[in-house]
């Protein structure tokens, strides 16, 4: 069954475990450097990953990461859409094709219809445009309070996954400043998966928190990534 709330604790493990992957790669990183070192050259502090060996390392989790978060979604989205496929009951849908023949349905009608027979989908969006014609034939008999799990599903798949790649980008990308700053991204991308499931379209800031880059090869030049 389609549930929001289990797909994005799904996706909170896989992200943690992506966090602490990395800061694993960056002391084992950190170790290979200390022990190359010659006498006499400059110690530099921890900061970014210092050798190839490390951004191949940390590339390869970021990428083993995001094909769990992909597979989790895709689950989710092949949940939603089965719910979304199967056919109302006989009943619910003599029931509900009687209303739609009325001119004009009361709220209490209309809410007992959503409670008896609102759990199959397209019962449920019949009964949504019987009130949204009667609200525009001035006949507003709005019922709130009463929701489908399925509303804003795939929209949710959808900006879910732009969020939960855009972690693992500023992951991958060490766009992080620290320990902290890593598990504060960490809090923002549980923060930002909930307002989703909410249907708070605001899964866009996560781009301004991790900068937004897409997947790619490793670069070849360590300095590139600046400190």
């Amino acid at each position: 069954m389609f549930d929001k709330g289990r797909t994005n604790a799904r996706l909170s493990i896989i992200a943690e475990q992506c966090a602490s992957a990395a800061l694993e790669v960056a002391r084992q990183d950190y170790k290979e450097y200390m022990a190359a070192l010659k006498p006499g050259q400059t110690v530099e502090p921890m900061g970014k990953l210092k050798g190839r060996a490390g951004q191949e390392r940390l590339y390869a989790s970021c990428e083993e990461f995001r094909e769990k978060a992909a597979a989790v979604l895709a689950q989710a989205e092949r949940e939603a859409g089965d719910e979304m496929a199967e056919a109302p009951s006989a009943a619910a849908l003599a029931y509900v094709q009687a209303l739609g023949a009325r001119s004009r349905v009361t709220k209490t009608e209309l809410e007992a219809a959503f409670r008896n027979y609102g759990d199959n989908w397209s019962i449920y969006r019949t009964l949504r445009d019987i009130e949204a014609r009667q609200a525009r034939e001035g006949h507003p008999a709005f019922v709130t309070g009463i929701s489908s799990t399925l509303d804003g599903a795939m929209e949710y798949v959808e900006d879910a996954k732009k969020a939960i790649d855009r972690f693992i980008n500023g992951v991958r990308f060490q766009e992080y400043k620290d320990e902290n700053d890593l598990k504060s991204r960490l809090s923002f991308l549980q923060m930002t998966l909930n307002g989703i499931a909410r249907g708070n379209a605001f899964a866009g800031i996560v781009g301004g928190i991790t900068g937004g880059h897409e997947g790619g090869e490793p670069s070849g030049d360590v300095a590139s990534q600046g400190e």
